[in-house]
């Protein structure tokens, strides 16, 4: 089972912002088909695919605290 979740905060998103999606079970063989079906979702917004197994400390609180479950 794959899972997503995304940060959201709809008052800081700006012209700049990126979307941040981290995601938990996707296999090593499926990390590029992942990667590639992320960048399709939008092509006017940057988004990022986050592997939980690897984030950073300061990325995890902020998951917990402010993401949202896909």
């Amino acid at each position: 089972m794959v899972k997503a979740a995304a940060q959201v905060t709809p008052d800081g998103f700006t012209l700049w912002s990126d979307v941040d999606i981290a995601t938990w079970g996707i296999r090593p063989e499926d990390t590029l088909r992942a990667i590639g079906a992320v960048l399709d979702l939008d092509t006017e917004s940057e988004v990022n695919l986050v592997d939980i197994s690897t984030a950073r400390p300061a990325v995890l609180r902020r998951i917990e605290q402010e993401g949202m479950e896909l």
